[in-house]
């Protein structure tokens, strides 16, 4: 992802952030403070987002712009996915966050 402008971010299954890469010029504050590494992401903490649905739908999924359920994230365009143990349990989430702007192509 480097030099693409967006974000990467691992969580556990306690919904902890394990890893996180923010681009250059990340897009502010919300990114840069939901990335930092050991902060809780769960949905009572920064509300829907593509890390805790991957890990709770156990499959991939999309949170776009004002699917984010607070105002202040609806700018982000999120792609997460989960991660599975050799046994099939969920045991984390890749996520890739994007600024709404680096979303647009022209």
């Amino acid at each position: 992802v480097r030099g693409s402008g967006c974000g990467v971010l691992l969580a556990d299954q306690d919904e902890v952030t394990l890893v996180s890469h923010l681009p250059v010029g990340e897009p502010g504050l919300v990114l840069r403070d939901a990335m930092r590494v050991g902060m809780v992401v769960s949905e009572d903490a920064l509300g829907t987002n593509a890390m805790v649905a991957a890990m709770r739908a156990k499959r991939s999924v999309q949170v776009l712009g004002p699917e984010h359920y607070f105002s202040n994230t609806n700018h982000l365009f999120c792609c997460g996915a989960p991660v599975f143990d050799g046994l099939g349990r969920v045991v984390a989430a890749v996520d890739i966050t994007a600024n709404r702007a680096l979303s647009v192509t022209s």
